[in-house]
């Protein structure tokens, strides 16, 4: 097993998939806060898994770089979320952002799940998985939908949906039965399964 954990925040993924994937998988869990990094480094720590588990202290994007995201505030310091209308530049604060693909590239091999949980980016998220999602060994998706967050901020839900589908992946719910658009996009948040359906 070689998970890519991309919105890790304390590495439940991860760390379970290091526990149930046997000694030879791996994880790279990455989140943009400053504080889940720190903490995931001590769960690899406590865990014995250090060697096993890379994080990375970034945000997931469509494209290598820097993205603007906006501090959560008291209530969850050190966190971040989407920037929405009423948060002015002075609010934002730049942080790096790193792609799927150019995470999976520097695995040696292909990562077998993929999840993501990225509270509003998930079509940015999947537009930078491009290889990993197109190629000859199509990892098993893990994918928290938020779309009252995304039509908030203005955008429209149904974009991570199409580029599934893109990608010839279908959705599926926790259970493994058959999910449609309809289905989905009537949820404010919900959790999916995808898999690649054709070769």
């Amino acid at each position: 097993m070689v998970l890519v954990d991309a919105g890790a925040h304390f590495g439940l993924f991860s760390l379970a998939a290091l526990h149930y994937g046997g000694r030879d998988a791996r994880a790279i869990a990455i989140d943009p806060s400053p504080a889940a990094a720190h903490m995931l480094r001590v769960q690899a720590r406590l865990n014995g898994v250090e060697r096993q588990l890379t994080v990375v202290e970034a945000a997931i994007a469509a494209r290598d770089g820097t993205i603007a995201l906006v501090d959560a505030g008291i209530g969850s310091a050190g966190y971040f979320v989407q920037p929405e209308q009423q948060h002015g530049a002075a609010e934002r604060t730049a942080v790096p952002a790193v792609t799927v693909d150019s995470l999976a590239a520097g695995l040696g091999s292909p990562p077998t799940h993929l999840k993501i949980d990225v509270e509003g980016f998930e079509a940015e998220a999947l537009k930078g998985a491009r290889r990993t999602l197109s190629g000859p060994n199509p990892p098993l998706l893990f994918l928290e939908l938020h779309n009252e967050i995304v039509a908030r901020n203005g955008g429209d839900p149904a974009e991570s949906l199409a580029v599934l589908e893109e990608y010839d992946y279908a959705a599926f719910d926790p259970g493994g039965a058959p999910l449609d658009r309809t289905a989905i996009l009537s949820r404010p948040l919900i959790r999916i399964l995808a898999r690649r359906v054709t070769t």
